[in-house]
């Protein structure tokens, strides 16, 4: 009897360790699974793949700008942006004569986009309104230190930057070195002095040789470009004393005794016509922003006075645009992303191929990224490359009433001192 109890006892301990196996190996702690093939027949065990939480879809808006194939191609590296990231960006594309009222207006509503490109000019008169964020609240892209000289102070305000600088857009010279000797200099002059007896040549000479030099006159930054260059610099007197420096009055009265010379290109065909001009030696020489130089057939004979060649009492005006991002906008980490990636040195150097706007980055001048950059700056420079008018809240305001006296001055409806009393206005807050 002992022994069939012991037989027993050993019978029920091994069914007993049979039963806590199989429990142990339908326990729900295992992350194993038991997949029945197509004969029925179990297969080895599989391991289930970790479950990861997915990121919540960030979705911004984005209002520019741009002419049609600048916003089109803008479209395409957004969309390319998008696929490598979990991201929605809505672009918006305004009219470039109606950018400002409407960005202002629905900024002033808090009812604009996430992300608005805006002109240098706006920024700080909507940061001081309150309309935008600091960078330092979402920006986490280059470092300002990579940015060309000078540009990141326009976007400055009460201590804070207020928008990610994307591009500048330099005016420059573009000269004829056959028809300049004919007026007795090999290049262009270097001083006050070179320049008045330059124009005053090329006054004497424009019926019959066609000595001309063309601008946009009711283009306020161009004729700005032009007093700079000729040696009228807003550079602060010695004594600190207010009113214009002695260069300026001197280069105001210099283009005030040679305003026949001024050939005025105030629209495209305008400009067409005086390229014309201009490439076939017609014309010595012009004002062009360099993203105007982009698509037009360049001859050989031409040349560009490129801005990081110019000594610092030379430089012309630089516009730009920038990103900035609304108060209003609750998308501060998506906006930083889509921001950092289109303003990036290696896009910003194929948004050169594009649009002719030279990078706001000094790397992107690098020829590992574009080799046809460094011809207008040097990555290396330290020195800015065009002047930025310091900016004020009414910066705009204060172009717009500029440009009229301009234009009336450039086209001999004008006197000196009244020009004289607007340039001042428009120029009274010192670097």
């Amino acid at each position: 009897m002992r022994g069939r109890t012991a037989v027993k006892r050993k019978k029920h301990w091994v069914l007993f360790a049979l039963l806590l196996l199989a429990l142990i190996g339908l326990s729900p702690g295992d992350n194993r699974n038991l997949l029945s093939s197509e004969n029925n027949r179990l297969s080895e065990p599989v391991s289930l793949p970790h479950r990861q939480e997915e990121r919540e879809v960030g979705n911004i808006t984005a209002a520019v700008s741009l002419n049609p194939e600048l916003f089109e191609r803008l479209q395409e590296r957004t969309r390319e942006f998008m696929e490598s990231r979990h991201v929605q960006i809505h672009l918006i594309n305004v009219a470039s004569s109606e950018a400002y009222e409407t960005f202002r207006h629905a900024l002033a509503l808090g009812e604009s986009a996430d992300v608005l490109l805006l002109d240098n000019k706006w920024v700080q008169e909507f940061a001081e309104r309150g309309y935008l964020l600091p960078s330092e609240a979402y920006f986490s892209g280059t470092s300002s230190g990579e940015t060309v000289e000078g540009l990141l102070a326009l976007n400055e305000w009460n201590g804070y930057v207020w928008a990610i600088p994307k591009d500048m857009d330099p005016y420059v010279v573009v000269y004829q070195p056959d028809r300049l000797r004919e007026f007795g200099v090999n290049s262009l002059p270097t001083n006050l002095a070179g320049w008045e007896r330059l124009l005053s040549a090329m006054k004497a000479n424009s019926t019959a040789k066609g000595g001309i030099l063309g601008l946009d006159t009711t283009d306020p930054m161009a004729v700005l470009s032009l007093i700079w260059r000729i040696g009228g610099h807003p550079q602060k007197e010695r004594d600190g004393s207010e009113g214009l420096t002695e260069g300026e009055n001197q280069a105001l009265r210099v283009m005030d005794k040679a305003r026949s010379v001024f050939y005025s290109t105030p629209d495209t065909l305008a400009r067409d016509n005086f390229w014309t001009q201009l490439s076939t030696g017609q014309a010595v020489l012009g004002i062009y922003r360099a993203s105007e130089l982009h698509n037009r057939p360049f001859s050989t004979s031409l040349k560009i006075e490129y801005p990081g060649l110019l000594n610092p009492e030379h430089r012309m005006y630089a516009a730009g645009k920038s990103f900035a991002v609304a108060a209003s906008s609750s998308e501060g980490e998506t906006a930083n992303e889509w921001i950092a990636a289109m303003t990036s040195a290696e896009m910003q150097a194929d948004w050169f191929d594009i649009s002719g706007e030279l990078p706001a980055l000094k790397s992107a001048y690098s020829s590992s990224f574009h080799p046809g950059l460094k011809e207008w700056i040097s990555a290396k420079s330290q020195q800015e490359p065009a002047f930025f008018i310091p900016s004020n809240s009414a910066q705009n305001t204060e172009l717009e009433n500029f440009s009229v006296s301009a234009s009336a001055f450039m086209n001999g409806q004008l006197p000196l001192k009244a020009f004289s009393d607007a340039y001042a206005k428009i120029t009274q807050a010192r670097p």
